[in-house]
């Protein structure tokens, strides 16, 4: 019987940035415990809201942990589909400051999962504090023309393996609401590893199996602009993060939502479109600021990209 773990490992994938990338994948946890009181300004932390209103100051030391994002944050505290994220003002210095610790820089978390076909898919889910991509001479704190700048970004890949632990299948790179399918004889592979290498969109931090330039979404789902095209240079960082694999059962934060935001079943409420103020997701139960235009959900069962 195949050592499904030691396969989630070994296929652990190498990310490549864009030369211009500033934002990168990170531990979730860098949102749950993000607190800053070092500036000029008055300090803040992350908050846990319903309905604008807090619930719970969860940033830094307060208690509140990515285990405890789950259908009962305490004893007393149940989970909502209302309840959001709030990490702060300053979204862009707090992911740069964030990358900088080792607790939080250069992980990403994966899962094996049945595959409708026979066989299992290797997951690999990438978080991302900020996503930021922009209309360059538009770009603003509320992103190009009200849409493309988000906390909490899920990212993923998946790898197909058959049931005797074989040669890979195919691999399939997420990419806002859609992705790329290709057979493993086509991927990319880190020399000397057996690691798939994904080209990391600059700011929108989609997934791709080639670097150079992709086509972008359409407007409105009509109205195609150049503009809204994803590159890799493939000039910025290259590193295989370090690997957490993913237990449901025993981090209920993970379940429950699929590449592209698509509601799963779980135990646990789902997040929901939050406030139209700013939101977004790390899991089934919490937002902070903009799934409502397609933002990723974390690790969960199956659905878009597992089939």
């Amino acid at each position: 019987m195949p050592d499904w773990s030691k396969l989630l490992h070994d296929h652990r994938p190498l990310l490549v940035y864009d030369s211009r990338e500033t934002y990168f994948a990170d531990a979730a946890s860098s949102l749950v415990g993000n607190a800053f009181d070092a500036g000029p300004g008055a300090p803040y932390r992350t908050r846990l809201l319903r309905r604008r209103q807090e619930l719970w100051d969860v940033g830094g030391d307060a208690g509140l942990t990515l285990d405890s994002l789950s259908d009962r944050y305490s004893e007393r505290l149940e989970a909502h589909e209302d309840d959001y994220l709030d990490p702060g003002p300053e979204p862009a210095a707090d992911a740069r400051r964030l990358h900088q610790s080792e607790h939080h820089a250069n992980v990403i978390y994966g899962r094996v999962t049945p595959r409708k076909d026979g066989g299992r898919w290797l997951q690999y889910w990438f978080f991302y504090f900020l996503s930021a991509k922009g209309i360059p001479g538009i770009r603003s704190a509320t992103g190009p023309l009200g849409f493309g700048l988000h906390e909490g970004d899920w990212e993923m890949i998946q790898i197909a393996v058959p049931e005797d632990g074989g040669t890979p299948i195919t691999a399939t790179y997420a990419a806002h609401d859609h992705g790329h399918s290709i057979v493993w004889d086509e991927v990319e592979i880190e020399s000397g590893t057996n690691a798939p290498i994904v080209y990391i969109a600059l700011n929108s931090h989609a997934s791709y199996p080639r670097e150079g330039r992709w086509r972008g979404k359409k407007l409105l789902g009509v109205v195609g602009l150049n503009v809204l095209d994803d590159w890799c240079d493939a000039g910025g960082m290259r590193v295989r993060p370090a690997l957490q694999e993913v237990d449901e059962e025993a981090t209920p934060c993970c379940a429950g939502r699929d590449a592209g935001g698509v509601p799963m079943t779980a135990s646990a409420p789902r997040a929901r479109a939050a406030p139209p103020a700013r939101t977004s997701g790390i899991g089934p139960t919490t937002c902070t600021r903009t799934q409502r235009r397609g933002a990723s959900g974390g690790p969960g069962g199956l659905g878009t990209w597992s089939r």
